[in-house]
């Protein structure tokens, strides 16, 4: 039972995890000239989340967040939050754990979003790493809108075709 409790907290992300993948790095592409960006605007972050879910990343950690299924990032008064935490200014690290850190690597290189963060004058550079960690999820779930369903047996005509 303890072992299944286990597996079931790794899979909702509440543990932390390690094993091999990438390090992305977020940073001012331009310094010298007129706007230095301090964020990373959310919608550049959903875009970056995305494709990397796209490539079969395992497991993603922006700043020291980890990023599940019900994580959210949203702008606060001008400000990026990844669940309702701010995230660091820049540099931002972003890591990611995968199968195949080297293809992850490969595929983030010519990725789409290196152009975006580009036009947002905004630099971004994988490296692969043999080891990393990701940290866990360390906030509580809100569950809401959900009630229990009462057990009831559902037949499905299959006795009657001599299935069952």
């Amino acid at each position: 039972m303890i072992d299944a409790l286990n597996g079931l907290k790794e899979r909702a992300g509440l543990t932390p995890v390690s094993g091999e993948g990438i390090i992305i790095e977020i940073k001012p592409m331009y310094t010298d000239f007129g706007y230095v960006p301090q964020q990373v605007p959310p919608h550049l972050l959903r875009i970056l989340i995305n494709e990397l879910n796209i490539y079969n990343a395992k497991e993603i950690a922006i700043g020291n967040q980890r990023f599940i299924s019900t994580s959210a990032i949203r702008d606060v008064n001008g400000v990026t939050h990844v669940n309702a935490r701010r995230i660091p200014n820049l540099p931002l690290k972003v890591k990611v754990l995968a199968n195949d850190a080297e293809k992850l690597h490969h595929e983030m290189i010519v990725s789409q979003s290196v152009e975006y963060f580009a036009i947002e004058n905004l630099s971004l550079t994988s490296t692969p790493i043999n080891f990393t960690t990701v940290p866990g999820y360390d906030q509580s779930f809100r569950i809401r809108y959900l009630q229990p369903v009462k057990e009831e047996v559902i037949t499905c005509g299959c006795q009657l075709l001599g299935y069952l």
